[in-house]
């Protein structure tokens, strides 16, 4: 599911990417998209439709996740998370 743009997405985006290549990262070429998973992998006998009524939730926290197959499987494993600081 796709998320409307947001400025502070998008330089939270082009910083972490910033210090991830200075720290000698190699970085995908494709643009993120920002989206959130809602299955993968699914397997379904009949085509379906399904419609998400627009709505907006509160960040409190953002994770830097790292997804690796182990055993055909698709593993996510948190590298770092930041909790949201109050100003």
């Amino acid at each position: 599911m796709g998320l409307e743009e947001q400025k502070i997405l998008q330089t939270i985006t082009e910083n972490l990417t910033t210090k991830l290549i200075d720290a000698g990262f190699e970085i995908e070429k494709k643009k993120f998209v920002p989206h959130i998973t809602l299955a993968r992998e699914l397997e379904i006998a009949d085509k379906i439709n399904v419609i998400v009524e627009k709505t907006t939730m509160d960040v409190d926290r953002i994770s830097l996740m790292k997804s690796e197959r182990i055993d055909n499987k698709l593993v996510y494993s948190e590298i770092f998370s930041k909790e949201k600081t109050i100003n």
